[in-house]
């Protein structure tokens, strides 16, 4: 079977980092594979939608190299194929009309069931499914309608997203079975915390693709960082190349459990590509680090901010001291852990993730 995934964000505002590292999973997940990685604009909701969000997205993954195959797909230009999908639900009897909008009808009694990815057997009861609505009265689908219809269309094969989303996918099960659609498969990742236990934000430090980039990090250690939040290759391998990652990619080693953001360990994971950089080649990530820093784009958003941001300057410092450095060699990138130093060798704090039953 040919593996096709998508990564589908909202331009309802910038790439949060917990986006990128959906994204990250899926492009991993399709390259190891030797499937496609589709890229879908979810622009239905006109009215929060951010100017300027869609093109940031698009940069981002292009910053970080997770490049998809294909166009990119608006979301937007499928609403007249997902009203013609509802009418045939209702002309069917599988929907009903309610005060000018298309309501599904979903069963009462029993479970919808998947076996997922990364949680295994999870249950879900249907008597707390309410009708859901397909198509509102002003004739705008809804997400849980239209997200399905697309999967169905593009021919995804598995669906990779927040576990945030546990709670839509029977509802999109329902909907695809009674469109008469084949299933994707279906895994749910987990969140990624802050250091204090709580979901990943603002107060934590930089939570967008745009600010770590102005803050001088280097794409390919944010990639080798973010992969390691809920994925090990082992218990020791910390340093990979995205070739390397995209190897060693499994499902079967993701987690359930959240992982936690360590922005020390980052910075450390920074320092190390830094340090292999050419001379010619750190003063070009310097100078097209500027360059972006001065741009209307990035000026325009709220990343920008992190000019002033706790850490930011020293990180930006702490950059330049490293880049200037002669170039020297390095213990093997896949044998060097967290802790570890060109002239000492230290322990690798790396958590380790196991499968874990269904919530």
């Amino acid at each position: 079977m040919s593996i096709r995934v998508r990564f589908a964000p909202s331009p309802t505002g910038f790439l949060h980092i917990g986006g990128v590292h959906t994204a990250l999973f899926n492009w991993l997940f399709a390259r190891h594979e030797g499937g496609e990685f589709r890229l879908r604009i979810e622009n239905t909701d006109t009215s929060r939608e951010v100017d300027e969000a869609t093109g940031q997205i698009q940069d981002s993954l292009s910053w970080l190299g997770l490049d998809w195959d294909g166009e990119v797909t608006f979301q937007l230009d499928r609403m007249e194929r997902c009203r013609e999908e509802a009418r045939r639900l209702l002309a069917e009897g599988k929907a009903y009309e309610d005060e000018g909008a298309i309501r599904m009808r979903m069963p009462d009694e029993g479970v919808t069931a998947w076996d997922d990815l990364i949680r295994g057997r999870i249950e879900y009861p249907n008597e707390k499914l309410e009708d859901l609505v397909l198509v509102r009265a002003d004739g705008r689908p809804t997400y849980n309608f239209a997200s399905p219809v697309e999967d169905w269309l593009d021919e995804i094969t598995h669906v990779l997203r927040g576990d945030d989303h546990i709670s839509n996918t029977p509802k999109q099960i329902r909907i695809l079975e009674a469109l008469g659609a084949p299933l994707p498969a279906y895994g749910h990742l987990a969140n990624i915390l802050g250091e204090d236990g709580k979901k990943l934000s603002k107060r934590h430090g930089a939570t967008s693709a745009e600010e770590f980039r102005a803050q001088g990090y280097l794409p390919e250690a944010l990639v080798n960082f973010l992969a390691l939040l809920g994925w090990s290759y082992d218990d020791k391998t910390t340093i990979m190349s995205r070739v390397e990652l995209v190897e060693r990619f499994t499902l079967d080693r993701v987690g359930a459990s959240p992982a936690i953001f360590d922005f020390k360990k980052l910075e450390w994971m920074n320092g190390v590509y830094l340090r292999e950089l050419p001379p010619e080649e750190a003063r070009r990530r310097r100078s097209s680090r500027r360059r972006f820093r001065h741009s209307a784009s990035f000026r325009s958003s709220p990343a920008s901010s992190s000019r002033d941001a706790p850490g930011s300057r020293r990180l930006c410092r702490t950059s330049r001291r490293r880049s200037r450095r002669s170039s020297r060699s390095l213990p093997r990138e896949s044998k060097l852990r967290y802790g570890d130093s060109p002239s000492s060798r230290g322990s690798n704090p790396v958590r380790r993730f196991s499968r874990s039953a269904s919530p």
